[in-house]
């Protein structure tokens, strides 16, 4: 009886048990990883940019005064100010100058003049504290292939609310930049 638990306790320290032991504590603990949380801000921010595209894209999405009223709850006083501003300034050049194309020809909130057929809000990064950018992916589908950008969208935490500050371009221009020109053309 006594060798026969002398014999198990030496198979217990054998190096080859030992080293068993090691590798299936390893491959357990590479095998049950944390998932990668996203940060609060960025979840939290995230919604105002869906909330907006989602809008955007059912409802009218050209570049117009009725429509712009209608997203100001999703944008910076800031921001709205200037969209405005890009607004009065576009009307009194189309009025002195009828027969030509404005400065903004298109969606500025996409990119594009034709419109994309969906989005997806894709990576988000903490600038600062109130601060985060977020990827968000334009997809266009044609009779002949597809099309696919990526905006870059600015979003301040203001008054405990997350609000959109800025679109970036995939050339990295911003509207912001954009709409604070000084001269219209």
């Amino acid at each position: 009886m006594k060798s026969e638990i002398r014999s198990q306790k030496s198979e217990a320290r054998s190096p080859k048990f030992v080293f068993l032991c090691l590798l299936s504590t390893i491959y357990c603990l590479l095998s049950c990883s944390i998932p990668n949380l996203e940060d609060a801000n960025c979840s939290q921010a995230k919604e105002p940019v869906k909330s907006f595209y989602s809008y955007h894209f059912g409802n009218e999405m050209d570049f117009g005064r009725e429509n712009i009223v209608k997203k100001e709850k999703f944008l910076t006083p800031e921001f709205y100010k200037l969209v405005i501003y890009e607004l009065d300034r576009q009307e009194r050049f189309v009025k002195e100058n009828a027969d030509q194309v404005p400065f903004i020809n298109g969606d500025p909130f996409t990119d594009s003049q034709e419109y994309p057929t969906s989005f997806r809000i894709g990576k988000c990064a903490v600038v600062e504290p109130n601060k985060v950018v977020i990827e968000v992916l334009m997809f266009w589908k044609f009779q002949v292939g597809s099309d696919q950008r990526e905006m870059k969208i600015e979003v301040f935490k203001q008054d405990d609310k997350w609000l959109i500050n800025d679109f970036v371009d995939g050339e990295n221009k911003s509207l912001q930049k954009l709409f604070s020109r000084e001269k219209y053309q």
